[in-house]
């Protein structure tokens, strides 16, 4: 891969990631989140602490 691929899958994954965190706002009860969501959520915040 070129070096500018490498740049924007970087910018396409946190995309992605943020469109899944909205659909997950619009359509679930985010108050008792089901065993999916809070997985994601955990495995999300452990992964923007490193």
């Amino acid at each position: 891969m070129t070096e500018g691929w490498k740049d924007q899958q970087a910018l396409f994954l946190r995309l992605r990631e943020i469109i899944v965190v909205v659909g997950m706002y619009w359509s679930r009860d985010l108050s008792q989140p089901d065993g999916w969501t809070r997985d994601f959520f955990t495995r999300q915040s452990n992964a923007d602490r490193k």
